[in-house]
C-alpha cells in the first residue's frame, strides 16, 4: 500500500509535519535573521569606514613627510641663491619620490567631498613645482617670493591634517593637533629659508625682516594651539625632544642688527634651526603613526566585530534550527512507527491473515495478533498509537470476519456450480439419447438448439468457478491445434455462424490449458457478437509474437468503445480484478482478467471507427510445435454470411446428393464440407435454414425449397453436425473415440485424476 494514497483520490495534499515546523520557524527566523543582517551591515559598514580613516590617515602620513621634504628642498636652494647645486639635485629626487608615493595614496583614497576638494587642491598646487624650481630664489624671484610659493604648496598638504577621523565622520582633535605642530614646523622652516638666503647675501632686507617676523608669530599661535589640542603624549614627547633655546637666541641677535646679522653666520643658523626642525618633525612624524596605528587597529576591531557578531548571529541560527530539526525528527521517528506499524497490518498481516483463512478453508479458525506499537510516551502521539493498537484490533476481527464470509460464499458458488453442472452433464446425456434416436429433422434441429443452449449454460456454471478460484473440472493432457479451439469457443457461443477463423497458423496449445484458453477466447467472441450489427462478421487471426509467442486477435465491426471507458477495461484486464457488485454486469470481462492471470497471458483491447480488437497474448510456453497429424479434409470456400435469423432458400444442387454413410466418420481437423447446395458460414460451419431440410409434402414442407430440391435425410443433418462436433471435441477430450458417430453437442468433462 502506498501511504501517498491513504485517503483516496480526493484527498488534500496537506505539508508533511517538517515542513510546518519549518514554516512555523520560518517567520521568527526570518525576523531574527533580519535584525542579524541589519546589525552585521552596520558592523560591516563600519569596517568600510575605519579602513576609509586608516587610509586617509595614511595619506596624511605621506602628506606629512612630503611637506618635511619640500621644506628641505627649500631651505638647501636658499644656500646656493638659487644655483643648482649636487646638494639641491639630492634634496629635489628625494622629493619627487616622495610625492609619487603620496600620489599613489591619493588614487585610493575615497572620502567626502571636502576631502576631495582639498585633494585636488594640492595636485593643483603640485602642478606649479617643476616652474617654481626653475625660478626659486632668482632675479624674478626674491627669497620671499620663493618662500611663499612653497609654502602655497605646503599648506593644501598640511590641510589634510583636520580631515581626519576615526570612522564616524567627525574631524578628531587629534588631527587638528598634527596640523597645528606641522604649521608651526612650517613656520620654521620659513625662516630658515628665508634668513639663509639673507645670511647668504651678507644682510637682512625689510621686507624679509618683515616675513621673519610675521613667521615668528604663526609659530607661536601654532605651539600655543598644539599644547591646547593635543591630550598630553605628543606635548610630553615634545617638550622633552625639542629645543628651541638656542634658534631663539640667533633669531633675536638677527633681528636686532637687520643689516650686520648680529653677527650670525649663515652656517650656524642653519645649523641650528635644521636641528629644532627634525626635533619637531620627530615629534610630528610620531604623532602621525600614533594616529595611523589607531586607524589601523580600529579597522581591525571593527572587521572583527562584524565577522564575530555575524558568527554569532549564523551559529544561534544553526543552533536553533538544530534544535528545531531534532524536535521534528523525534517527533517524525515516533509518528513514522505508528504509520510503519499500521502499514505491516494493512500489507502484510491482514492480508497473511486472509490468506490463511482462505488455504484452510474456512474450516479451522485462524487468530492473528497485531503487532503491539505503544510509543512508551505519555504524549499526544502516545496516545494516538496506544489508539492506533485498538483500531489494529478491531480491524484484524473484522478481517478475520469478513474473510471467513468471504471464503463460506466462495465455497457457496463452488457447490452450486458444481451442482448446477452436475444437472447440465445429465441434461446433455438425455439429449444426447434423444439426438440418437430422433428422425424427424425439424425436432433434431430444436434438440440441436437445446443442445447448444446447454452447453452455454454449462460455460456460465464454469464462470462461477473461475470467479472462486477453482479449476475446472474438465482437464486434458494432449495438445490440441490452435484451429480446433477457436472452433471450439466459437462453439460456444449464440452467433457462431458470424465467427470467420483466418490465417490461423498450425501451432499447438498444451494439453492443460487448452479448456481456459477455450474458455477465455468464447467470452471474448461471445462479446464480439453481441456488441456489433448481426449481419457482420467476427475475425478471429493469430500471427507471431515477437518473444516467440502468438498474438490471437478478434475483430469485429461494431461502434467501439470510448477512450475512457477503454482505458478501464484494459485496466481491468491487466490485472487479477477482484470480484465486487461490478461483476454481474460484466462478468466475462473479470473471467477473462481471471484466466489471463492464471497463465499469464496478455489481453489488450483496441477500438476505433472500425470496431474494436480484443489481442490475447500467448506465450510460447503455453504453446508446442508441430501441430498433431489428423487428416485433411478440403476447406470451401468463405461465403458471405447470413444472419442467424434470415431465412433463405437453398440454391438448387449443381449434383446429385451423395447416399447417406451407415456412421459418420471422425474428424480430427478442418472444416467440415458442407453438402451440395447447402450454405457454409465463412468459418466452415453449416448454416442451418428453417424447413430447408424437409421432405415435400410434409408438414411444412411447401415452404422449404424450389421445386426438384432434393430432400435431406435426418442421418444426413446429423452427418454435417456431427462432423463440427469431433472439430470442437478435439480441443476438449484428449483421446476422442474414433469410430462412433455421436450427435454434437458439448461432450461430458473428462475427469483427470489430480
Amino acid at each position: 500500500m502506498d501511504p501517498e494514497s491513504v485517503g483516496g483520490p480526493r484527498r488534500r495534499r496537506a505539508w508533511r509535519l517538517t515542513t510546518r515546523l519549518a514554516v512555523a520557524l520560518a517567520v521568527p527566523a526570518v525576523l531574527c535573521a533580519s535584525l542579524v543582517a541589519v546589525h552585521v551591515a552596520d558592523a560591516l559598514a563600519l569596517a568600510d569606514r575605519k579602513a576609509a580613516a586608516e587610509r586617509k590617515t595614511r595619506l596624511v602620513f605621506s602628506a606629512t613627510v612630503a611637506a618635511h621634504s619640500l621644506q628641505n628642498e627649500r631651505d638647501v636652494a636658499a644656500l646656493s641663491s638659487g644655483r643648482t647645486t649636487d646638494d639641491v639635485t639630492k634634496h629635489r629626487n628625494a622629493t619627487d619620490e616622495v610625492l609619487r608615493d603620496f600620489r599613489a595614496k591619493a588614487q585610493a583614497v575615497g572620502g567626502g567631498r571636502e576631502f576631495t576638494e582639498r585633494l585636488a587642491a594640492v595636485e593643483r598646487a603640485l602642478d606649479d613645482l617643476p616652474a617654481l624650481r626653475r625660478e626659486a630664489y632668482g632675479p624674478h624671484s626674491g627669497p620671499v617670493r620663493t618662500q611663499r610659493s612653497y609654502d602655497d604648496i605646503v599648506t593644501p598638504m598640511l590641510a589634510l591634517d583636520t580631515e581626519l577621523d576615526f570612522g564616524d565622520e567627525q574631524p578628531m582633535a587629534e588631527g587638528w593637533a598634527l596640523h597645528a605642530l606641522s604649521m608651526e614646523k612650517a613656520a620654521l622652516s620659513g625662516q630658515r629659508a628665508l634668513l639663509n638666503a639673507a645670511l647668504a647675501d651678507g644682510g637682512l632686507k625689510a621686507d624679509e625682516e618683515a616675513a621673519v617676523r610675521e613667521l615668528s608669530g604663526v609659530q607661536q599661535r601654532s605651539l600655543q594651539e598644539f599644547r591646547f589640542l593635543d591630550l598630553g603624549e605628543d606635548r610630553a614627547r615634545y617638550d622633552r625632544i625639542v629645543h628651541g633655546a638656542e634658534v631663539g637666541k640667533l633669531l633675536d641677535r638677527v633681528l636686532a642688527d637687520r643689516k650686520k646679522a648680529g653677527g650670525v653666520t649663515v652656517q650656524e643658523w642653519h645649523r641650528a634651526s635644521t636641528a629644532m626642525i627634525d626635533q619637531i618633525h620627530e615629534v610630528e612624524t610620531a604623532a602621525a603613526q600614533r594616529l595611523l596605528n589607531h586607524a589601523a587597529e580600529g579597522k581591525r576591531s571593527a572587521e572583527r566585530a562584524a565577522v564575530t557578531g555575524a558568527a554569532v548571529a549564523v551559529l544561534a541560527l544553526l543552533a536553533a534550527m538544530a534544535v528545531a530539526v531534532l524536535m521534528a525528527r523525534t517527533l517524525v521517528r515516533r509518528l513514522k512507527r505508528v504509520r510503519d506499524a499500521a502499514l505491516q497490518v494493512a500489507d502484510v498481516q491482514l492480508p497473511y491473515l486472509v490468506q490463511q483463512i482462505s488455504d484452510r478453508g474456512g474450516a479451522q479458525p485462524v487468530t492473528l495478533e497485531a503487532a503491539p506499537i505503544d510509543l512508551g510516551v505519555g504524549d499526544e502521539i502516545g496516545d494516538v498509537s496506544r489508539a492506533f493498537d485498538a483500531v489494529f484490533r478491531e480491524a484484524v476481527r473484522q478481517t478475520a470476519e469478513q474473510a471467513v464470509l468471504r471464503t463460506s460464499i466462495n465455497a457457496m458458488l463452488v457447490a452450486l456450480s458444481r451442482r448446477s453442472q452436475g444437472l447440465v452433464h445429465r441434461q446433455l446425456e438425455v439429449i444426447t439419447a434423444l439426438e440418437s434416436t430422433e428422425r424427424e429433422p425439424a425436432t433434431l434441429a430444436e434438440l440441436f438448439r437445446v443442445d447448444h443452449l446447454a452447453t452455454r449454460i454449462r460455460r456460465h456454471g464454469e464462470n462461477l468457478l473461475v470467479l472462486a478460484g477453482e479449476e475446472p473440472g474438465r482437464r486434458r493432457s494432449e495438445p490440441a491445434p490452435l484451429v480446433d479451439v477457436v472452433r471450439a469457443a466459437a462453439a460456444e457461443v449464440e452467433q457462431y455462424t458470424r465467427i470467420v477463423p483466418v490465417g490461423i497458423p498450425e501451432v499447438a496449445v498444451c494439453g492443460p490449458v487448452t479448456h481456459d484458453i477455450t474458455h477465455l477466447l468464447a467470452e471474448l467472441l461471445e462479446n464480439a457478437t453481441q456488441f456489433s450489427r448481426p449481419d457482420t462478421p467476427v475475425q478471429v487471426s493469430a500471427a507471431g509474437a515477437p518473444d516467440g509467442g502468438l498474438a490471437l486477435e478478434i475483430h469485429d465491426s461494431g461502434v467501439g468503445i470510448p477512450h475512457e471507458q477503454l482505458d478501464a477495461l484494459n485496466s481491468r484486464l491487466a490485472r487479477d480484478a477482484a470480484v465486487d457488485m461490478a461483476v454481474t454486469r460484466c462478468m466475462g470481462l473479470y473471467v477473462v482478467s481471471r484466466l489471463a492471470s492464471r497463465h499469464g497471458m496478455q489481453v489488450l483491447l483496441r477500438s476505433g471507427h472500425g470496431g474494436t480488437t480484443a489481442e490475447v497474448l500467448l506465450p510460447a510456453r503455453l504453446l508446442t510445435f508441430p501441430v498433431p497429424p489428423a487428416p485433411h479434409v478440403p476447406r470451401p470456400s468463405p461465403q458471405p454470411v447470413t444472419p442467424a435469423w434470415a431465412v433463405t432458400e437453398p440454391p438448387p444442387p449443381t449434383q446429385p446428393d451423395p447416399p447417406a454413410p451407415e456412421a459418420a466418420p471422425t474428424v480430427a481437423a478442418g472444416p467440415v464440407p458442407a453438402a451440395t447446395g447447402q450454405q457454409v458460414a465463412p468459418s466452415g460451419l453449416p448454416v442451418r435454414v428453417p424447413k430447408a431440410a424437409l421432405r415435400p409434402g410434409s408438414a411444412g414442407g411447401a415452404a422449404a425449397g424450389p421445386a426438384g430440391a432434393a430432400p435431406v435425410q435426418a442421418d444426413e443433418l446429423r452427418q454435417r453436425a456431427a462432423s463440427f462436433w469431433h472439430g470442437a471435441r478435439r480441443a476438449r477430450d484428449p483421446h476422442p473415440p474414433p469410430d462412433t458417430p455421436r450427435p454434437p453437442h458439448r461432450p461430458e468433462p473428462q475427469e483427470e485424476p489430480s
